[in-house]
């Protein structure tokens, strides 16, 4: 099953203790999870974004 992740300073992050599932809308099926980002990987997010700024 296909995991969605973050992209964080120019790579993929899969942090995260938690998902929620992805649903293909025409069968009702699930297609995969997504990755829940928390404070810390906010944090990391923001950070990233100010290095580059």
């Amino acid at each position: 099953m296909k995991r969605i992740g973050h992209f964080i300073g120019g790579a993929p992050d899969m942090s995260g203790s938690e998902s929620t599932p992805v649903f293909d809308p025409a069968s009702g099926r699930q297609t995969g999870e997504v990755m829940l980002g928390g404070a810390e990987t906010v944090a990391r997010a923001v950070a990233a974004a100010q290095a580059a700024a």
